[in-house]
């Protein structure tokens, strides 16, 4: 898949998000809102997220590791893309795909993206 080669940044301020997605505005750009961000800002915030940053260029991803709570809520508020562990139980990531796909959301894995950078790192290369 092409998504995995885009340009990958984690993020947990929406700020930061806006200001880099300023620079990389002609460009395939994927944000993880990682799981760390989710625990403590909840699923709900994913969502408003969403729709801020409804860019068709943007590529925003949940992280949700291996959570399957976290994963069903978040299909059941309908965000599109989200990422889950290599390491989750094969047979838990059958059935969550199962239930994504009937709603239409894609499940990605997050161990796939070729490199997922920081706002830090990303920051030291401009």
């Amino acid at each position: 898949m092409k998504i995995y080669e885009y340009l990958t940044i984690k993020f947990s301020n929406l700020d930061e998000v806006k200001t880099v997605l300023k620079k990389f505005n002609n460009s395939q750009v994927n944000i993880i809102w990682p799981f760390e961000s989710l625990s403590w800002q909840g699923p709900h915030m994913m969502k408003q997220f969403n729709l801020l940053l409804n860019y068709k260029r943007v590529n925003f991803i949940a992280e949700v590791g291996e959570d399957i709570g976290l994963a069903l809520t978040l299909i059941e508020l309908e965000i599109k893309k989200i990422s889950v562990s290599s390491n989750l139980n094969k047979s838990l990531r059958e059935k969550i795909e199962s239930l994504a796909r009937k709603q239409g959301i894609e499940i990605l894995t997050t161990q796939k993206f070729k490199k997922i950078q920081t706002i830090s790192e990303l920051m030291q290369d401009f």
